[in-house]
Order: C-alpha cells, then sequence, then structure tokens
C-alpha cells in the first residue's frame, strides 16, 4: 500500500488512522492546504456524511480555506448531508470546486474525500493526477498548518465577513422542485414501503420528496436509519451486498411491506428487496435494477420522448443493457468504471437525451440534476414503479423474468478479490499473454486492452469478462457476463488458469 494519499476510482478514500497513507487531522490539514493552492478559485462548497471525522475534517478544510493565504468564500452543511446534495449545491452556488467527506458504502474504519468541480462533477484522472502531485510532494508538507484556530462549534455562518455562509433551505428546496419535475407525480398506493438509510443520510430529504409527492406509507427503520458511525445494526452498509438487509426482513414481515429499499451512508447509492404475499422474497443485483429501470423508463415515455434516447453505463454492466439497448433501438454509450466517466459524457449530450445512467455497482441517475449518482430520486421513482405495478398485478421480478425470457439469461458475477501488488501484477500479465482461441470451453473473439484505464476485455461468444485493479483498495476485480449455465465453474477454471490465488 502506498505510503501517500492519491485520488482512486471516488477520490481519496482510505482508514483513518495515524500514517501518512491514512486520513487523520494532519493529512486532511495537508490536503486543503495543497488543494488552496491547486487552481484560482473563489467559492467552494463543503459538505460531510455520518461517519467518525467527516464533520471534524470538513471544519479542518472549512478553517484553511477561509484564512490567510486563501480568504475563499466557503459554504458549508450545517448538517450530515447526501453526497447528490454536494454535486447539486455545487453548481446551486456556482461553486468553483465541492469537496465532499465521505467513504461512501466503506466500512466504518474508513473515511474518503471527493472534489467535485463546477458542474458538480467528480474530477477527472488528467485533473487528480495534478493534485494528487501537488498534495505528494514533499516539498509541501505544511507541518505548520494552524488548522484549529477557531471553535468549529460556534462558528458564526451568517456573517458575511467572515467568509462562510451555510447550504440554504432553497438550495434544498430546489433540488426537491427539480426531482419532483422529473418524478411527475406518484400513484396513490396502500403498499407499504421500508426503507433504511443504513445509519446515513438520507432520511430527511427523501421523507420530504415523498411527501411532496403524495406517498404517506413509507416507514422507515429506526434502528438502522439512526445517524451513526459505528453502522452498528447492519451487518455491512452497502447495498450491493444482500447481508445489509438482513436486520430487515422481519420488519418489514411485521408491517407487511411489499418493498425494502436501502441507501448506502453518503446516499449515492441503493439497493431493494421485493416481498410477496408467500413470504418469500428477492434482492436484486444493480445491473437487475438497471435493466429494470432502463425498461420501465422506456415504456413511461410517449413515442415522440423516445427519440434520441441515450443509456450511458460503465463498460462492465451486464450484456443484458447492451441486449436491451438494441432491442429498444437505444444508443448504449459505455465508459470507464467511475461515475465521474458517466456524468461527463451526460454533461456533453448535445442533440440527445438521457434514459439512464448507471454502475452496475447500484448507482443510477436518470437526469443531471446532479453530477453523481444520488440515490435519492432513484428511490422515489422505483417507489413509483412499484404502485404501477402493484395497480397492474405486476412485480419487479415478473417485468425482469419476461426481460431475460426476451434477451437471455445471463449470469452476471463481480470478484472483489484482496491481493497484493506483486499479485495483481502477476494476473494482470497472466490474462494479457493469454494466446488460446478457447478459455472454459468458450471462444474467445477477441482481447482488449484499454492501458489508460489498465482493463483487459475477454470477448467470448456468450458474453465477457473483465479484469482490473481496484482504484480504491489493494484488490483485483473480475467481472463476468455470461450465458452460460454454471457461472461458478467458469469462473474456478477461469481464476485457476490466470493462476489468481
Amino acid at each position: 500500500m502506498s505510503n501517500q494519499l492519491n485520488f482512486g476510482t471516488a477520490g481519496i478514500r482510505t482508514t483513518m488512522g495515524p500514517n501518512n497513507n491514512e486520513l487523520n487531522e494532519y493529512t486532511v490539514a495537508n490536503f486543503a492546504y495543497n488543494f488552496g493552492k491547486f487552481d484560482e478559485m473563489n467559492t467552494i462548497v463543503i459538505g460531510y456524511d455520518t461517519r467518525h471525522n467527516s464533520k471534524n475534517f470538513a471544519y479542518i478544510i472549512m478553517n484553511i480555506l477561509k484564512h490567510d493565504p486563501f480568504n475563499y468564500n466557503i459554504i458549508i452543511s450545517h448538517e450530515p448531508i447526501p453526497t447528490p446534495i454536494l454535486s447539486f449545491a455545487t453548481k446551486y452556488y456556482n461553486g468553483d470546486y465541492g469537496i465532499m467527506i465521505t467513504a461512501s458504502h466503506n466500512p466504518k474504519e474508513f473515511n474518503g474525500i471527493k472534489v467535485y468541480d463546477h458542474r458538480g462533477i467528480q474530477l477527472l484522472p488528467n485533473v487528480t493526477k495534478k493534485l494528487s502531485n501537488l498534495q505528494n510532494n514533499k516539498n509541501n508538507n505544511n507541518n505548520n498548518i494552524n488548522y484549529n484556530n477557531e471553535n468549529n462549534n460556534n462558528i458564526n455562518y451568517n456573517n458575511e465577513n467572515n467568509n462562510i455562509n451555510y447550504i440554504s433551505d432553497d438550495c434544498y428546496n430546489e433540488y426537491i422542485l427539480q426531482v419532483e419535475k422529473l418524478v411527475g407525480s406518484l400513484n396513490k398506493s396502500k403498499e407499504n414501503i421500508l426503507i433504511s438509510s443504513f445509519h446515513g443520510t438520507s432520511e430527511k430529504l427523501l421523507t420530504i420528496l415523498l411527501q411532496h409527492l403524495g406517498f404517506n406509507n413509507q416507514y422507515w427503520d429506526e434502528s438502522t436509519s439512526r445517524q451513526s458511525g459505528d453502522f452498528q445494526n447492519v451487518i455491512t452498509p452497502n447495498p450491493e451486498d444482500e447481508r445489509a438487509f438482513d436486520t430487515l426482513i422481519k420488519e418489514a414481515e411485521k408491517i407487511d411491506a411489499s418493498l425494502i429499499i436501502g441507501t448506502d451512508p453518503d446516499a449515492d447509492r441503493i439497493g431493494f428487496i421485493e416481498c410477496y404475499d408467500d413470504g418469500s422474497y428477492k434482492f436484486f443485483t444493480g445491473n437487475e435494477i438497471g435493466l429494470i429501470l432502463l425498461y420501465l423508463r422506456y415504456q413511461e415515455l410517449s413515442s415522440k420522448d423516445r427519440e434520441n434516447r441515450v443509456v450511458i453505463t460503465s463498460n462492465v454492466v451486464s450484456e443484458m443493457i447492451s441486449k436491451l439497448c438494441i432491442n429498444l433501438n437505444i444508443q448504449h454509450i459505455k465508459t470507464p468504471v467511475g461515475f465521474k466517466f458517466i456524468a461527463n459524457e451526460i454533461n456533453h449530450l448535445s442533440d440527445q437525451d438521457l434514459l439512464l445512467a448507471f454502475e452496475e455497482s447500484h448507482g443510477y441517475l436518470f437526469d443531471n440534476i446532479v453530477g453523481d449518482k444520488d440515490a435519492l430520486q432513484t428511490a422515489v421513482i422505483i417507489i413509483k414503479y412499484k404502485s404501477q405495478l402493484t395497480k397492474n398485478g405486476l412485480t419487479f421480478k415478473d417485468i425482469l423474468d419476461d426481460l431475460k425470457s426476451q434477451i437471455g439469461e445471463y449470469q452476471d458475477k463481480t470478484l472483489s478479490i484482496k491481493q497484493s501488488k506483486d499479485e495483481i501484477k502477476s494476473f494482470m500479465d497472466n490474462c494479457l499473454s493469454y494466446t488460446s482461441q478457447k478459455i472454459c470451453n468458450q471462444d474467445i473473439l477477441s482481447i482488449n486492452h484499454d492501458k489508460d484505464q489498465n482493463t483487459i476485455k475477454f470477448n467470448l461468444s456468450n458474453g465477457f469478462v473483465i479484469v482490473r485493479p481496484s482504484g480504491t483498495e489493494p484488490r483485483i476485480k473480475v467481472y463476468f457476463s455470461l450465458n452460460i449455465n454454471n457461472i461458478g465453474e467458469f469462473i474456478n477454471n477461469f481464476l485457476n488458469i490466470m493462476q489468481l490465488k
């Protein structure tokens, strides 16, 4: 592991601790000081989530950037907020940059720093590389930074001479209005929906959104929604992991809920479980959610509104997405892994309109209200579609089964395997040097190596395999999307052939 702080797939993300490659008061202060020198700027918007030290780190950054030699205007949240709100606020206030203190869905010992440009989009690699170089230049280590020069709990945010203001209610209200415009309306429904923030930030704004849209059958699970950096009542705060919902199943039974929705602590990712009358339930993967939302979003549009629509995803989403886009005659744009690439593509759309943007890791966006994935707008739309389906005697599972019967049932699996730096290099080298025309009884159509993104893609007769090192942890990521009967056997054989230990 590096002895420095570096930007990965989604900003700086690491454990909290005393070392130079961890987040602590000194490394955060050093980041802030070097960030202040990074570019000419006037206004910076700062937010933070419910994690341990998130507020403290946000205030350290604020205190440095508002004083000499910078004297920047600071707009900061007065409470933990969702990441999409920070993205929105950066645009709303015409901020030069936005800074969000969060480690998203990672365990409690982690924290992180996401940096957004004036569009509310996370910084692209060409920019983060310059910032990382500045951050890790030994000549720029500032041992005498004074970042505790004010009582953080008694700052007068409304004093204009202090260069500091809150993110205002007007900003939140404008976000709510734009999401309401996107959604339209919700059907009056008597079914109950159980929701959890996984000890994070979504409850306040999502509650307001649903109430404004007339949906009153929302039930928040108090034990897993209470804001806490310990995430003590969930096995994991990651909605990609079905285990995150374990404590919610029994509660859903008590209130006869037809749907369980969970958002990660900074409310950019979302997952859900659908519950059935016979007591069974189904957890939907990120790819399955994307497939369902793509189809239902398309179906609700008029023939005219369907014209010139585009779907934008990361290049590791299920092959089923490409198949469905072909069936619906919709352009499918693929980007490298990282929602910043997706958001950048959305920003450059000229004569086309977005139908859906998403990653297989449970991050979705229907409209560029914000410049990042947004679990708030996604949750409202999921509830809208659930109500419509129930009215017609259907379920999300019915829609998924029908789509799979039309386009083929691809099995999707993502592995994230902890490896040393040398082991990761060896595995990648083995993939690159593979010369056979078959692997695990599947014909290889081509092997593509993207050097810029350090990804290798095996294009197979019945799908694909993509391998890449993680951008946030010492792990190898392997993505499988295959129309075969036994994906478990294929995975084991593939890993053995490539000598992954």
